[in-house]
């Protein structure tokens, strides 16, 4: 899907002078013109892979950690923990840069993703990396994964820094279902609000109640250590509460909010009774004290992609002008309604 839409765009929105003039070289012409949207897509991909980013964002001096204009203090021990697709190639590069100390981390990433990017870890690494979340939706192993990374760092102290790694996918990769929900119970009423038409900030809502780590829950359990999370985001307009449903960010719901929204859709008697109790359930604000020493960062986002794919393109010669990075739906539909 990215591929076809970057392609379908570039071809729009790209402006590169040439004849179309029927001839033996048309054919090299047009070969050579599908060369140059593949650099520039490569371009686009390369500007958002984890690496790179971590590479260009943060760096290691001494005894400081620096993320861009921000400057953390390293007192005692360095923790790190991750979840998504991206945070695999983010960790690589956080654990070269503390080399020769060894940090300790869990990951919590996708089935498939590992092979590629373990053999650059360090050999001796410390940091365990799990899979789980088939087609990119929770499951069991998404639930083990959760509770070691919450057992992991409950017992950090006030000196102790967690490094938090999140990407597209740390929603599937990050679940533990409040008690005493189930798993099941959990997908099936997100997926009968997907049918009957939730937009993602909704769908958010009700997963951040149905959660013990979403809506800034996570960032409650670090505490009182200091908390920096990286983030690729995968939302346009990058709203941190609901990238991987905010587990570092203070949530800001109504408590009723997730409830009126399950009642909104007329699904109140077709969800399990144990969702409606939890939904129900009267809940006090977030104390504002678990987020003191909480820092957010967002490293990557669809317009990084989209400035990586214009550098690109000027380099080749072709005159850009990037329309928006707020363009939300199918690649399809997107460029026919600008050729309409």
């Amino acid at each position: 899907m990215l591929s076809n839409s970057i392609f379908k765009i570039t071809f729009l929105f790209l402006h590169k002078p040439f004849s179309f003039m029927r001839s033996a070289s048309y054919t090299s012409m047009c070969r050579n013109k599908m060369q140059e949207i593949k650099l520039i897509y490569e371009a686009a991909v390369s500007a958002v892979n984890g690496q790179n980013l971590i590479q260009a964002n943060v760096r290691l001096e001494k005894n400081k950690l620096i993320i861009r204009d921000q400057t953390v203090l390293i007192k005692n021990n360095v923790y790190l923990i991750g979840f998504g697709k991206a945070v695999l190639g983010m960790a690589v590069e956080i654990e070269a840069m503390f080399r020769p100390q060894r940090l300790k981390g869990i990951l919590s990433v996708p089935f498939g993703s590992v092979g590629i990017l373990k053999p650059q870890f360090n050999k001796n690494s410390e940091i365990e990396i799990r899979e789980c979340a088939r087609n990119n939706l929770p499951d069991e192993a998404s639930c083990q994964n959760t509770q070691l990374i919450q057992n992991f760092v409950k017992h950090c102290t006030k000196d102790d820094v967690v490094l938090v790694l999140i990407s597209g996918g740390g929603s599937a990769c990050l679940s533990s279902p409040k008690s005493p929900l189930s798993l099941e119970d959990k997908l099936k009423t997100i997926k009968l609000l997907v049918q009957s038409g939730a937009n993602i900030k909704e769908l958010n809502k009700v997963r951040k109640k149905l959660s013990d780590v979403k809506g800034g829950q996570l960032a409650e359990i670090v505490y009182p250590a200091t908390l920096v999370s990286l983030i690729i985001s995968d939302i346009v307009g990058d709203p941190l509460q609901d990238i991987a449903s905010g587990p570092t960010v203070l949530n800001e719901d109504l408590w009723s909010d997730a409830r009126d929204i399950v009642i909104k859709y007329g699904l109140q008697n077709k969800v399990s009774k144990s969702v409606m109790t939890i939904l129900s359930h009267e809940t006090p604000h977030q104390d504002t004290k678990y987020f003191e020493n909480v820092h957010n960062h967002i490293i990557g986002n669809n317009r990084a992609a989209l400035l990586g794919a214009k550098w690109k393109a000027e380099s080749l010669g072709f005159q850009t002008v990037i329309l928006s990075s707020d363009i939300e739906g199918l690649g399809d539909d997107i460029c026919r309604g600008y050729v309409d």
